[in-house]
């Protein structure tokens, strides 16, 4: 008789939960702006545009096709970069690249950092992210110009 009642314990459990509503996820934020890539001869310089107000840093994944990446500047921002240099591995195709500013300097609209490549290659960016003043991270559409 035990079994019987459990049986019927998780069948009405399992009738319950068919009746349920499903709950729509939350909207997703706009993108916060763009980040595109300008290549013209040896360099790439990534741009930021469309963002209203200022953000705290972003990433964006870099790969570079025909090439290879030898090294990074700030424009302005300071980086952490994903060991471009001889020391450190370099020259890469494939990597990451963080831009911030340590002395709390926001990271606004306009050139943020330029790569020295090889002549010929093209640069591809995807997954950019950024942290928004307010501490929200937001998505960045990528593109190349």
């Amino acid at each position: 008789m035990s079994r019987l009642m459990l049986c019927a314990a998780l069948l009405s459990l399992l009738s319950g939960c068919t009746s349920c509503e499903t709950i729509d996820p939350p909207d997703q934020p706009a993108a916060a702006g763009a980040l595109t890539v300008v290549v013209a001869g040896g360099t790439a310089t990534l741009n930021l545009s469309g963002v209203a107000g200022s953000l705290r840093s972003l990433q964006v994944d870099v790969v570079v096709a025909a090439g290879q990446a030898s090294a990074i500047d700030g424009l302005g921002h300071d980086l952490v970069e994903a060991g471009l240099g001889a020391e450190n591995g370099g020259p890469k195709s494939s990597f990451t690249v963080v831009v911030a500013d340590t002395r709390r300097l926001p990271v606004n609209n306009g050139g943020v950092a330029r790569l020295t490549i090889d002549d010929g290659a093209t640069v591809t960016l995807s997954n950019a992210i950024a942290v928004d003043a307010a501490g929200n991270k937001r998505v960045l559409t990528t593109g190349t110009n």
